[in-house]
């Protein structure tokens, strides 16, 4: 699996994920809300493909929980930081009745440590978070895992498979990024715009020198 650049997905690509055995993605949450069919919930994992692909499993992030790590944390102690984390997860807790829930948590991993005022790099932080999320699993009320993990499952962890094609459908996935849920950070001023035509020209020069990049 993985996260495509900037977590960018649309409906159109989704085919080329499939055609080269990519079994999940990730994007915000917020390109799920724009998505049909309205009102779904971020905290499960659904599947989008066509009837000539299989289809790939897309998770969304949830902002609100990745965004604090990043940027609010850095201005709490490691120990307070973690137990407003854990509570934050606690809170998706299903009922007694209810399927589980998968809250997923997605950060630009190299920036946000250096930022952390009261201890070197975050390491307060996420010894505290480590050793809270170990006991929540030894009480059975949180599993940390990766999504290849929830798909295939792991016995040995008393995580039970999610198979893709048990996941509810996305009809229409919205394209757009994790910032602000479209691609305004890559195109729509003069200058950007500029940039691309640059590439165009750059790509049709190339195409035109015989190495064989078709042409746009």
């Amino acid at each position: 699996g993985m996260w495509p650049a900037e977590g960018s997905v649309a409906q159109e690509i989704i085919s080329t994920f499939s055609e080269n055995e990519i079994q999940w993605i990730a994007t915000d949450e917020k390109i799920l809300y724009r998505s049909a069919p309205v009102d779904m919930s971020a905290y499960y994992p659904y599947c989008i493909g066509s009837e000539n692909h299989p289809s790939v499993a897309i998770v969304f992030r949830n902002t609100s929980l990745s965004d604090k790590i990043g940027f609010v944390y850095q201005h709490w102690k490691g120990s307070d930081a973690a137990e407003d984390f854990v509570q934050n997860v606690l809170q998706y807790k299903p009922g007694p009745d209810e399927e589980d829930r998968l809250v997923t948590v997605i950060l630009d991993g190299e920036n946000a440590w250096e930022w952390y005022r009261y201890d070197n790099d975050g390491k307060e932080f996420l010894h505290s978070l480590y050793k809270k999320l170990s006991l929540l699993y030894e009480s059975g009320e949180i599993t940390t895992v990766t999504m290849s993990e929830y798909i295939s499952g792991n016995p040995s962890r008393n995580v039970p498979p999610h198979p893709v094609s048990s996941m509810r459908k996305i009809e229409r996935l919205h394209p757009g990024s994790w910032i602000n849920a479209n691609y305004d950070t890559w195109i729509g001023n003069p200058e950007k715009n500029r940039a691309w035509e640059y590439l165009l020209t750059a790509r049709n020069d190339l195409a035109q020198s015989g190495i064989g990049l078709p042409k746009l």
